[in-house]
């Protein structure tokens, strides 16, 4: 299986139009209605609407809907800060790594 990041070359309108389609997936594999959605994350039904159409919301509105829909937990992995190890790490890191072999036992 190939992990292909389909936002890597996606305008910002192609981004919102395929979040707020995953958003309607999301929704209607709950079997939830989109004025059901907009009362649980205590939003109006144009909202809901406008981001499962694919128009911008704000931020806060969106972390709402993924509230609602119980995966605000996926914003985890969004713009994670990737360590960086300096060269006396790297060395450290390498000398914990390096492979032991067992003393040869003579006959």
């Amino acid at each position: 299986m190939v992990n292909i990041n389909i936002f890597a070359f996606a305008s910002g309108q192609d981004i919102c139009l395929e979040l707020g389609q995953r958003s309607r997936r999301l929704r209607l594999a709950q079997n939830i209605t989109q004025k059901e959605l907009a009362q649980r994350a205590g939003l109006s039904f144009g909202t809901v609407r406008n981001l499962e159409m694919g128009k911008p919301i704000s931020l806060q509105n969106f972390i709402q809907i993924l509230e609602a829909l119980g995966r605000v937990g996926d914003l985890e992995r969004l713009l994670v800060h990737e360590q960086t190890l300096s060269i006396g790490q790297l060395e450290v890191l390498e000398q914990a790594t390096k492979r032991i072999r067992a003393t040869s036992k003579t006959r």
